[in-house]
């Protein structure tokens, strides 16, 4: 194992080397690596992670890849929020090169961070710190109990006792000891995992509590609810999606969690009907047979599969397979730019926010979302605010986390433009089941046309009425014509009043009315439900 201060010692001596002169191609690995290395003296860690990838996907057969890659972690986790990205390429190097010398200081990296990352409420890498325990590298079980040790975890008191005696870090780990035995629930050496507490989506609005953590990352969200076993049950290990596949993940992006689990319980014809009655619910012209929210839903998950759907060659973490987009492991169909892309349409501007990150904006909602590729958002790292949102970043993020990233809906602007129907109303008879509805429109909304020796205002009528179960119970359809030999008497017309009446049995019903302007092609669309008695 390289010692970490033999590393630093190492840069240190860098600031004072000259560059390697440049003989041949062979020579050419060693100065982008030298040259990485006086970046990172200077503490430039960006401009130095790129030297480092440089080097390792443009000399493959280089003696310096797991060097390089080692020192990518290091620069990615020297960078702020970027300590997911530094364990996972710490991870690469574990995987790519398992023989390197590197490995037990990734590990001892990658510790460091896990125990961040869980004080952050990211608890699944507790599982990562106890599985180090059983290391053979002494340096690692050592570096893992401590960072179990101060998580309050039962389970590094093995490890602790034998630490006790060591000359350096025999302090610590008394200190450790003692205050892990004060808690007598859990005996020394117990198998007992600790109690993980889930935050709900349903609890993101609540800002109570003054001293909670702004900041704190999120990415336990889901782990372990309903709709995280819902996800899972629908990734898959291979391209081979149907349509039928994909519309059903596009369709858990935008409904709630027990309304899917509805629609999951069905089979067959059932499931049909559920999802039919769902999108004529959901049709924002019900007199017409083109449901635009549904062709646009469909579009959406299309393009997501298409556009967002590329696989990541990097080897992730084991503790959070299901979220990559990885060849050979269950993954999703699309990543989260898919999942922003579904509810929300196209951004009206997006653009580079970082490495394998993007800045997406919607300016009609006053949001932007800074989203990571290839990765989804079920541990909810993956989407979060953009510096742009009208919302104050600090003070308002789980304003935007609860209303926006993780509020399952589907937005669609259907750009038409409406008529002001007023003075809606109906009438049920007695002793009948005929309803009347009485409508009224104002007269300035309609183009007045000359024919022959009058003026009229035409208009097409249309309505159609469905039962509780969406299906079709009548229609009708007629040309309205209103005119007069005097332009002026029309257009001092204040309103125009009609009314329908519908003969229907008892029961629940919904009634879509379609005023549609014939000369301007303006429509008015009307929908009320109704209980006959």
């Amino acid at each position: 194992m390289k010692s970490i201060l033999s590393i630093i010692c190492f840069v240190l001596l860098l600031q004072s080397s000259v560059a390697l002169p440049l003989s041949d191609d062979e020579e050419r690995d060693k100065q982008l690596y030298f040259d990485a290395k006086k970046l990172c003296v200077e503490r430039k860690w960006q401009k130095a992670q790129e030297l480092f990838l440089q080097l390792v996907e443009e000399y493959p057969e280089s003696g310096l890849r797991d060097d390089a890659q080692f020192w990518i972690g290091y620069c990615l986790e020297k960078r702020e929020k970027s300590q997911l990205e530094a364990f996972h390429a710490y991870d690469k190097l574990i995987g790519d090169h398992p023989s390197s010398s590197w490995v037990d200081d990734a590990i001892v990296h990658q510790i460091t961070i896990a125990e961040q990352l869980v004080r952050r409420g990211q608890k699944q890498y507790l599982e990562f710190l106890a599985d180090k325990l059983e290391s053979e590298d002494s340096a690692v079980r050592q570096h893992a109990a401590l960072a179990l040790g101060r998580l309050g975890d039962q389970r590094a008191l093995p490890i602790l006792n034998e630490l006790e005696n060591e000359p350096e870090l025999g302090h610590l780990a008394t200190d450790l000891i003692a205050q892990l035995t004060k808690t007598p629930e859990v005996s020394v050496g117990s198998s007992q995992k600790p109690h993980v507490e889930i935050e709900r989506a349903a609890n993101l609005e609540d800002s109570g509590d003054e001293n909670r953590d702004k900041n704190a990352d999120r990415d336990f969200l889901f782990w372990g609810t309903t709709k995280y076993e819902q996800y899972r049950s629908m990734l898959k290990k291979d391209e081979d999606w149907t349509k039928a596949e994909l519309l059903e993940f596009g369709l858990w992006h935008i409904i709630p969690t027990e309304k899917f689990a509805e629609y999951n319980s069905l089979q067959g014809y059932d499931r049909k009907e559920w999802l039919r009655k769902f999108w004529k619910l959901q049709d924002p012209t019900p007199t017409t047979k083109l449901n635009e929210k549904y062709e646009e839903f469909k579009r959406r998950v299309m393009y997501a599969r298409a556009n967002f759907s590329e696989l990541w060659d990097y080897k992730r973490s084991r503790f959070q397979k299901d979220q990559y987009l990885t060849d050979r492991w269950a993954h999703a169909p699309w990543d989260a730019r898919g999942e922003l892309y579904i509810k929300y349409g196209e951004p009206d501007f997006q653009t580079f926010a970082g490495l394998n990150q993007e800045d997406w904006n919607y300016y009609q909602m006053g949001v932007d979302f800074i989203v990571k590729r290839y990765v989804t958002n079920i541990y909810g790292n993956a989407i979060e605010p953009g510096p742009n949102s009208q919302f104050n970043y600090r003070d308002n993020k789980y304003y935007v986390d609860a209303n926006f990233i993780y509020y399952p809906e589907f937005r669609v602007d259907i750009r038409n433009a409406y008529l002001d129907i007023g003075g809606k109303d109906k009438k049920s008879r007695a002793n009948s089941q005929i309803v009347e509805f009485r409508y009224e429109i104002p007269a300035t909304e309609f183009k007045i046309k000359k024919n022959a020796d009058h003026y009229q205002i035409s208009y097409l009528e249309k309505y159609v009425v469905f039962d509780e179960d969406m299906h079709e119970v009548t229609r009708g359809e007629t040309t309205q014509n209103i005119s007069d030999r005097s332009e002026n008497a029309l257009k001092n017309l204040g309103k125009i009043e009609n009314s329908i009446r519908l003969n229907l049995k008892r029961g629940k019903y919904m009634v879509a009315l379609r005023i549609e302007e014939l000369e301007n092609k303006r429509l008015g669309i009307f929908v009320e439900n109704i209980h006959v008695d």
